[in-house]
């Protein structure tokens, strides 16, 4: 069983209601709702047609729906879903325009990491995203591809492990979880999956994308919204990087509670 958090911030501006929407539906395709929980975290959306939105799926895709009385950002409205877990349960990070058409695909990923104790976050991969295991030894974007364990009568399953998985759609494996707890937010949006990634591989546990599940990101990023979120990742570029280097040097704790901000924290 996993729970699948879906936070989603819909404003007149960034045009996103319509994204979620396909989201949406390819959720309710393509999930087994008897085995996994979807968690929606609306970070206080300000477009007026959203609570209508809702309730328009309210009759055919069991979830549950947590408002947030203000934004707090991306990290901290995931963790709201992943603090109803259970013990046991994968939970899931999901951006809310992203669409998956293989159906199962959330027991594919669960039963892949079930074969290897150390794979501690599970992806599906973006098309534009650049990793590759052609690139030179030493490239930042070198990957490798690893067939998991299996027994006769099992499916097979090839993971691509990395440095970094991009967190359009994360699963994180109950073991990582107890190690590092909750995502962490840096500011209000982005980079907090990065930074789960360097935490992961601090706490022994590595990275990797789940090969052969392809799904879509239709966004075509030409509002201001995704402008900003563009500009405001690379402003913190620096703060980034220092930040992965003290995890690394044990620096900063790789736990983190459900509503820490690492903004709070100063880097040197």
């Amino acid at each position: 069983m996993s729970l699948i958090s879906l936070p989603v911030y819909n404003t007149e501006e960034n045009k996103r209601i319509d994204l979620v929407g396909r989201c949406l539906f390819s959720l309710a395709k393509t999930v087994d709702w008897n085995r996994h929980r979807l968690f929606i975290i609306d970070d206080a959306s300000t477009c007026p047609r959203t609570k209508r939105f809702y309730e328009s799926f309210e009759d055919w895709l069991p979830f549950t729906l947590i408002e947030n009385e203000r934004n707090i950002g991306t990290a901290r409205s995931v963790n709201r879903g992943w603090q109803q877990k259970r013990d046991d349960e994968y939970c899931v990070k999901m951006d809310s325009d992203i669409i998956i058409s293989d159906n199962g695909w959330a027991d594919k990923l669960e039963d892949a990491m079930s074969r290897d104790p150390n794979l501690g976050i599970c992806c599906l991969k973006r098309r534009d995203l650049a990793e590759n295991p052609h690139w030179p030894d030493g490239h930042c974007y070198k990957s490798e591809l690893i067939s998991l364990p299996h027994e006769p009568g099992q499916m097979w399953h090839v993971v691509e492990k990395v440095g970094h998985c991009i967190g359009s759609v994360q699963m994180y494996s109950p073991a990582l979880l107890s190690n590092i707890g909750y995502m962490a937010q840096f500011g209000k949006y982005g980079l907090d999956d990065s930074l789960a990634a360097v935490r992961c591989a601090v706490a022994g546990f590595y990275s990797a994308f789940y090969c052969g599940i392809d799904i879509e990101h239709p966004d075509p990023g030409d509002t201001p919204y995704q402008a900003w979120k563009q500009d405001y990742a690379g402003e913190r570029m620096d703060k980034f990087s220092r930040m992965c280097l003290r995890y690394t040097t044990g620096g900063i704790p790789v736990w983190h509670g459900p509503d820490e901000d690492l903004d709070n924290l100063e880097i040197e």
